[in-house]
């Protein structure tokens, strides 16, 4: 939706891709993957304490706990791997976007852009955010703006706040998602953060 907005403005936007992960590691195929689960998931039950108090009951229940949880997994893991795929789908046919970048080329990016936006959704969530959603490879003579952007949380930890408060300095313009995030974030900058 926001790509939308700024297009219709007259810009031509594009999703810059940032992967978290090191590798991409496509869904295998049931076939291939049982084995390995249950392999994994066996030691995991016997080696946990819990499930060991089971034992005693016998087999039957353990053998019955494993395969319900590697066919649970496999289970969630082909319905995320269909979730990815339709996901991947929607954003290749209506979401311009970049290459893939990853913590180590993100700077690459600095000179193919005019302007940088950041937000929605939870993107300085600080239970799982990454540095690269305050944009710091975005250079200082060019605009960084965060519209919209979400924290998540009702309270910043002393690391969390020492961490973004820097990094939300260097922007030009924030609008956050929550009200509560501006009064977490207003104290980081004497920029005014938007609500």
């Amino acid at each position: 939706a926001l790509r939308k907005v700024i297009a219709d403005m007259g810009y031509v936007c594009e999703q810059i891709r940032y992967d978290l992960t090191p590798q991409n590691i496509p869904y295998e195929s049931l076939s291939k993957k049982i084995p390995r689960l249950a392999k994994t998931h066996i030691a995991t039950a016997i080696q946990n304490r819990k499930i060991l108090q089971f034992v005693k009951k016998g087999f039957r229940y353990v053998f019955s706990t494993a395969v319900s949880i590697i066919f649970g997994k496999l289970y969630r893991n082909k319905r995320k791997a269909e979730r990815r795929k339709n996901f991947k789908e929607f954003s290749r046919k209506y979401v311009p976007s970049s290459k893939i970048y990853n913590e180590n080329t993100i700077f690459e990016a600095a000179d193919d852009y005019d302007i940088f936006v950041t937000g929605s959704d939870q993107v300085w969530n600080p239970n799982w955010y990454s540095a690269a959603f305050f944009l710091p490879f975005a250079p200082d003579n060019k605009p960084k703006i965060a519209y919209a952007a979400s924290v998540g949380v009702d309270t910043l930890t002393e690391e969390q706040y020492a961490f973004m408060r820097p990094m939300i300095q260097r922007l030009d313009c924030v609008s956050v998602r929550e009200e509560n995030a501006v009064v977490m974030l207003q104290g980081m900058t004497d920029k005014k953060i938007e609500w």
